[in-house]
């Protein structure tokens, strides 16, 4: 799971927590409908914050996913259409795949909220 946080500073500011899952389809909560899971948590940030129902996955793997929403950009055009080797990700020769790109965290910090990312990366060194 990846969550961007962002506290808010100013008043007008709204805070921002983006969650995205690995492998999970929107039939398996109950915003999305399903009667017979519990989401209770999940459902309630829906509820009061934004549920995109119209929302397709640009790429079927985690790498090229994560690279489009932290970039704007489809795979085409950041470049990452595939999972990104253990040589991009550690060691002496990591490097961040993205890194020539201003990702929304980028923006985000520029416009004056403090991020954070908790959870599974795979773009390589940061």
């Amino acid at each position: 799971m990846l969550s961007l946080l962002a506290a808010r500073p100013a008043q007008s500011k709204p805070n921002i927590l983006f969650i995205l899952t690995d492998n999970h389809g929107a039939w398996t909560l109950g915003c999305y409908g399903n009667k017979e899971i519990q989401t209770p948590n999940i459902d309630r940030l829906a509820k009061e914050g934004m549920l995109f129902t119209r929302a397709y996955c640009n790429n079927s793997v985690c790498s090229p996913s994560r690279a489009t929403f932290l970039t704007g950009l489809l795979p085409s055009q950041h470049g990452v259409h595939a999972y990104i080797p253990q040589t991009a990700q550690i060691g002496p020769n990591a490097y961040c795949v993205i890194k020539e790109f201003r990702t929304l965290p980028q923006i985000l910090a520029d416009s004056g909220y403090t991020c954070g990312l908790s959870g599974k990366w795979h773009l390589g060194d940061v």
